[in-house]
């Protein structure tokens, strides 16, 4: 694992390469966090990946607050590279860490708790999914319900 990071400007758009120079394909983990300041209107980060331009919102930050949101979201899939802007009038500091994707390594590992919900036919019910996070740290929790969303193709 490596540590990135990188500052984001109203109006600007910043690219990050998601394949090392060995062409190893990296998960990028994220955290958003307000630079200080004060805003006027919410800071929106979006990003693009590969060929579809369309920016997707990946987490809103509200004006005069010093805000920080930890995002388990994992960019990358089979693309080069993603593209980050910011709406707003905030400075944003996207933090993380880069990990080497290994597809033999997670598609051979199964986490204890991913029994619980894998081979339904329909989704866990409220309940069912707050006696699971009860058991779980939250990254688990996040891991578990997205990997069964990818698995099962919903």
């Amino acid at each position: 694992m490596e540590s990135w990071g990188i500052e984001l400007k109203p109006g600007e758009s910043r690219y990050f390469r998601l394949r090392n120079l060995d062409n190893e394909h990296r998960i990028l983990h994220i955290t958003a966090t307000l630079c200080e300041g004060v805003g006027k209107e919410k800071s929106v980060i979006q990003y693009s990946i590969g060929d579809n331009k369309s920016p997707v919102d990946l987490c809103a930050l509200l004006p005069n607050e010093n805000e920080s949101f930890s995002l388990s979201r994992e960019l990358g899939c089979n693309d080069n590279s993603v593209e980050f802007s910011v709406t707003g009038d905030r400075v944003i500091d996207l933090t993380g860490y880069l990990q080497i994707d290994n597809p033999n390594r997670r598609n051979s590992i199964k986490m204890p708790h991913e029994s619980y919900i894998r081979g339904r036919d329909r989704l866990p019910s409220l309940e069912e999914l707050r006696r699971l996070r009860a058991t779980l740290s939250m990254e688990e929790f996040q891991e578990t319900v997205h990997n069964y969303l990818t698995n099962n193709d919903v």
